[in-house]
């Protein structure tokens, strides 16, 4: 996706007046109802939603296919880690 390359500075900025906090609130309490608190953000960009299930207490990583989306995810999580791996082509991860 190389149209989100050239974003992923500015994404989290541009995407601004759409509400992730609300649908972070939605996910975590529909997810907290499930017995396992790990998971995979696939499609991950920047790490909006993978930040806010980490901060709810999931032992959560992303993915992303965009190496700089990746980088600024990266640079904006504590400790999260984050794969180079693609939606489409996404098969899991041992051990979770």
């Amino acid at each position: 996706m190389q149209a989100y390359s050239a974003l992923a500075g500015s994404y989290e900025y541009l995407q601004r007046d759409y509400d992730y906090e609300k649908w972070s609130h939605y996910l975590i309490k529909n997810l907290t109802a499930l017995p396992n608190l790990k998971g995979v953000d696939v499609g991950a960009g920047t790490g909006i939603i993978t930040r806010a299930l980490k901060n709810a207490g999931f032992d959560v990583c992303g993915t992303d296919v965009s190496v700089e989306m990746l980088n600024t995810a990266i640079s904006l999580s504590d400790g999260i880690p984050f794969y180079l791996q693609s939606a489409d082509k996404f098969s899991g991860f041992k051990g979770l």
